[in-house]
């Protein structure tokens, strides 16, 4: 088994300074007191036996990493943030450490029901992702709402848990930080960064000369005194100048995501930081079981008509027109790759054709078909399947038991030529639905949300094969709501909870 190589003796509370919209200041780490001699031996050392073993372990091969969000709200579920913001971070986290070659898959999220932790503060990091709510198979990602009074985040270095909520509110508007590139600074502490002014190890010089021991132990982000924390321009620069222990000026990076700016100057990271990342994650850490077995990332697009759309993993795909073609075009990995696609469960009238990394379907009318692409190269193997429906074009949603009590199915099924006739994707009310066979389900990439009276939504997933469950236990009697959304329409339906 691998041994966590980064010693966990810091935790990185990132708070901004009170409410005062005249406060400059996002403190993301403090001691309480200096580190003591013997504590800044060992941590130094155990960076050594990691330098050591970096070249072993580090390679070009991309890495995916699962995160799992938690949405914390009150204890009657009201306040936190919309669950459709995990887009929003997905996409930063992805964009600011794809040029690194990390990247991170959305495995689900859920909610946390808490007054106490609703009204966040740093006494409750550790009582949070101790909890029952944290998950060992990813890194964890708290949600605060943007009013939260805790402003900012929390990390640990090398751990599986991050904290993120409230607002910078040195400038008019607040820039809230949930939806910023703050995230990806809290990630970057998973992954075993520092800050870009860290003097835990001793102060970095401006020539570089100690760059491996002491600061943030990179050698190509610029040293950096504290000094400089949210003191850049409205351009995000610095307009002053310090200078290091040797008389040399500092010359820092305003941009550094592991700098302390407002968040809309973080940009990136740099490779030497990248390459950190990348060593923390081979090297096992507090996250390992969070890391993709095979760290083959799967990207590309697929497309139909006029559309086109990320490949992010298996999915069903459903289109409806006289003879549609679908186009599958996966990442390019910048290595040799092989691709073996195969075609089975053929129903109707398909034909189709595959070349390298490309293949296409063309489906008649009410014909389906099950495509799968596996692949390898140096870095390992994977492989990837799509189910391909042509349908007729109309579908509702079918939810039973109604009501319910414990677990709560949701279908997508065709409609039939009577229902067709009527308006398509209206209020489906609380019509009462009858178990659905497999074979009667349509498999598209649809998102179904639970709702409360108030317009709450209480848990969100995507239909898998055509269908997905609910469990109600939980929810209090009374009458709920279903959204089904599928590209730009929706179907609602009501449902009844009863125990």
């Amino acid at each position: 088994m691998k041994n966590c190589i980064l010693l966990l003796l810091i935790l990185w509370p990132c708070v901004l300074l009170g409410q005062d919209k005249n406060r400059q200041g996002h403190l993301c780490y403090s001691f309480g007191q200096l580190p003591t001699a013997t504590e800044r031996a060992l941590q130094l050392a155990q960076e050594k036996v990691s330098k050591q073993r970096e070249f072993s372990t580090l390679n070009s091969c991309p890495y995916t990493i699962r995160v799992y969000f938690h949405i914390v709200r009150r204890t009657n579920g009201t306040g936190g943030q919309n669950v459709s913001v995990i887009n929003t971070v997905m996409s930063n986290l992805n964009s600011a450490f794809g040029a690194q070659n990390i990247n991170f898959l959305n495995v689900g999220n859920g909610e946390v029901r808490d007054d106490n932790l609703y009204e966040f503060s740093d006494a409750d990091f550790n009582t949070l992702i101790n909890g029952s709510y944290t998950r060992s198979d990813a890194i964890n990602v708290y949600l605060l709402d943007d009013a939260a009074t805790y402003d900012g985040g929390r990390a640990v270095i090398g751990g599986n848990s991050l904290v993120v909520g409230g607002a910078y509110r040195a400038t008019n508007p607040d820039q809230f930080l949930v939806p910023s590139l703050v995230v990806a600074h809290e990630m970057g502490h998973c992954l075993g960064l520092y800050h870009t002014f860290e003097t835990f190890f001793g102060a970095e010089r401006v020539n570089g000369s100690n760059c491996t021991t002491a600061g943030d132990l990179v050698c190509d982000t610029p040293a950096q005194s504290p000094n400089y924390n949210f003191q850049e321009d409205s351009t995000c620069a610095y307009t002053f100048s310090l200078q290091d222990a040797n008389g040399d000026t500092y010359n820092p990076d305003a941009r550094n995501i592991m700098n302390y700016v407002r968040p809309s100057c973080f940009l990136g990271f740099t490779s030497g930081q990248g390459n950190r990342s990348r060593n923390t994650i081979g090297l096992g850490t507090g996250f390992a079981d969070a890391v993709e077995t095979t760290p083959v990332y799967v990207g590309g697009t697929y497309s139909y008509g006029t559309n086109t759309f990320p490949i992010t993993g298996n999915a069903g795909i459903s289109v409806s027109s006289s003879t549609p073609t679908i186009s599958f075009l996966l990442a390019n990995y910048g290595r040799t790759t092989t691709y073996q696609w195969t075609f089975t469960n053929q129903v109707g009238s398909v034909s189709y054709s595959s070349s390298g990394r490309a293949a296409n379907v063309t489906l008649g009318n009410r014909a389906s078909i099950t495509v799968t692409c596996n692949y390898s190269n140096s870095c390992g193997s994977g492989s990837i399947s799509f189910n391909c429906y042509n349908y007729s074009g109309s579908f509702r949603m079918a939810a039973y038991p109604n009501p319910v009590s414990q677990d709560l199915t949701v279908a997508a099924i065709e409609r039939d030529e009577l229902e067709r006739e009527q308006a398509e994707f209206e209020d489906e009310g609380m019509a009462a639905d009858k178990p659905v066979e497999d074979s009667d389900l349509i498999d598209i990439d649809a998102t179904v949300r639970l709702l409360d009276k108030t317009g709450s939504v209480l848990q969100e997933t995507k239909l898998s094969k055509g269908k997905a469950k609910f469990n109600v236990n939980k929810l209090p009697d009374g009458i709920y709501y279903l959204h089904m959304q599928y590209k730009d329409k929706q179907i609602r339906k009501q449902i009844s909870v009863q125990h």
